[in-house]
């Protein structure tokens, strides 16, 4: 068998019925094949490249047959390794970049603006300049870490991360804290992007939608250790400006934490060596047969990024990332709100450790029902999107001198971050095709970065602030809801027609039929393998046993 990696041509035939497949199938030649008509010639038989396969194939090839069914034993001892070894990179990594933004949040209360003379206006500017350096970033990141080892990907991303956050200490106007954030947005435009994708190289889809909210619990917490430790860093008296020292605090915990990523920043399940053998066989196992799609490949596939941006759902869940972003400014707005109505600095950053807290217990609840209810991703969104609306309502009708009021209805709204999470993980876990999947993250993303970019301009007329807080009702809230119930009534309208023609074994699961592949100038029959529809990269619409989950 040749080296994978030398793009030698392969044939492929379904060894069972013709329907399995579907039309429109791209490969290298348009003729699609009568799998019914083995008198077919070989100029009818598709010709695909063996570097456009799945990544695994060859890892799979030489080891699969050697390795045995893995034990209930076997697999619990290896999900908690893959949690050890995966995921708690990938939420600190998550965790570290949320600090960084939250870092805006408390700089007023640390006094960077006095220091650099920053107005309500500009301050708001800096944040809109982030999410434009965000969106800017998002089709070049992608591209970068499909193509490139996603170790070397983050560990440079890291670096240059690091490198605008110890610089950030020099500025000294306006000026200088906006070219700065720009610059951060578009460095970290792609790390969200790139650890979602991990997770999915390492976890089925139903594990994924359930370990996503636990993910992101990070980016809610964030705000219970910077929290406290602004409140430490305000009474610390130096020739060190508080936001400064908050900077440099911040900065050194991602130093350590990118020495890790450097070292052992999980690639593919095939070539991660952290990973027996024999361990690396499971986990791939898993999710070709839960997930009947590839785990990653390499080139970027020019008909499937056509294919994503004709599925209206790619584009129904970029509007909703767009829809519901136009509340994320809560999170830096807060503070001024809070010293707006009389509370002082130092207990403003205790009412942001009381709001993670609120987040907190509502993403493990969240988490909770995840286990419980895995096919209700839509419904367990649009549910927690309902506390928002009530906390918005609040807000608005509430009379201002009710202070306790308005800041508990400010920290009510944050259980639309939960929804904002499963939307994010069903975006990719709905998608076949790995430059298909990649594409719609992407244009998930640019949604958010747009939502960001508007949504600072809306808090200019406090302190009441009833634009922006309508605009959260009308659309960020609600209306993002009603696109999450239209995804779900497209998605199972595609479902049903699907489900008929499966295959299912003893325990429920999906029967994926099996395909025989030549390779390039073997003999018809000594040349022969076989592979399952997982194998060949195939996106959602052209692999009818995907099965969307809702």
């Amino acid at each position: 068998m040749p080296d994978p990696h030398t793009g030698s041509k392969i044939y492929w035939y379904n060894m069972s019925n013709a329907s399995s497949l579907g039309k429109g199938v791209h490969t290298e030649e348009t003729v699609r094949l009568d799998h019914d008509d083995q008198s077919k010639s070989d100029h009818d038989i598709k010709i695909v490249k063996r570097k456009t396969m799945d990544t695994t194939l060859a890892f799979m090839e030489e080891h699969d047959s050697e390795v045995p069914e893995i034990t209930p034993e076997q697999e619990r001892k290896l999900y908690h390794k893959l949690l050890r070894r995966v995921f708690v990179m990938v939420f600190l990594i998550n965790l570290f970049m949320f600090m960084d933004k939250n870092a805006m949040g408390f700089s007023k209360l640390l006094g960077m603006w006095k220091d650099t003379n920053l107005k309500q206006k500009e301050y708001n500017n800096t944040n809109t300049l982030f999410y434009v350096g965000y969106l800017i970033g998002q089709f070049p990141g992608h591209l970068l870490f499909q193509t490139f080892n996603k170790r070397y990907f983050m560990a440079v991303t890291l670096t240059c991360w690091l490198i605008l956050m110890f610089t950030q200490l020099a500025a000294k106007d306006y000026a200088g804290i906006a070219t700065i954030r720009f610059f951060l947005g578009l460095t970290e435009s792609s790390v969200t992007p790139c650890i979602e994708h991990t997770l999915g190289m390492f976890f089925d889809s139903k594990t994924q939608s359930v370990l996503n909210p636990i993910l992101w619990l990070g980016a809610v917490s964030v705000g219970i250790p910077t929290g406290f430790i602004a409140y430490g860093i305000s009474h610390v008296k130096g020739s060190i400006h508080p936001w400064k020292l908050y900077w440099i605090i911040n900065g050194s915990l991602t130093f350590l934490l990118s020495i890790w990523v450097v070292l052992d920043y999980p690639t593919n399940p095939a070539e991660y060596k952290a990973f027996t053998i024999e361990e690396r066989v499971h986990i791939i196992r898993k999710i070709k047969r839960q997930n009947r799609s590839s785990i990653e490949e390499k080139k970027i596939k020019k008909y499937q990024f056509i294919e994503a941006i004709k599925d209206p759902v790619t584009w129904l869940f970029s509007l909703y990332a767009l829809t519901s972003m136009l509340a994320n400014n809560m999170n830096f707005q807060q503070q001024v709100i809070s010293l707006s109505l009389g509370v002082s600095r130092i207990n403003s950053t205790l009412i942001t450790v009381a709001q993670s807290c609120y987040s907190c217990a509502f993403f493990l609840l969240g988490s909770f029902l995840m286990t419980k209810f895995k096919s209700s991703l839509c419904y367990l969104a649009v549910i927690f999107n309902i506390p928002a609306i009530l906390g918005g309502f609040l807000a608005v009708f509430l009379p201002w001198k009710n202070k306790i009021g308005i800041l508990a209805s400010c920290i009510i709204v944050h259980t639309d971050g939960f929804a904002y999470i499963l939307a994010l993980c069903w975006s990719q876990i709905s998608a076949a095709g790995y430059t298909k999947r990649l594409t719609r993250t992407a244009m998930f993303m640019i949604g958010y970065g747009i939502g960001d970019i508007i949504a600072p301009q809306m808090w200019v007329t406090g302190p009441r602030y009833y634009a922006a807080w309508g605009v959260q009702l009308g659309i960020a809230w609600f209306g993002s809801s009603l696109i999450l119930l239209t995804i779900r009534y497209i998605l199972a309208k595609r479902n049903n027609e699907r489900v008929k023609d499966l295959t299912y074994d003893s325990d429920g699961n999906v029967i994926m039929k099996r395909y025989e592949y030549l390779e390039s100038g073997s003999d018809a029959e000594s040349g022969k393998r076989e592979t399952d529809v997982s194998n060949f990269d195939l996106t959602d619409f052209e692999n009818k046993e995907f099965i969307y989950p809702l």
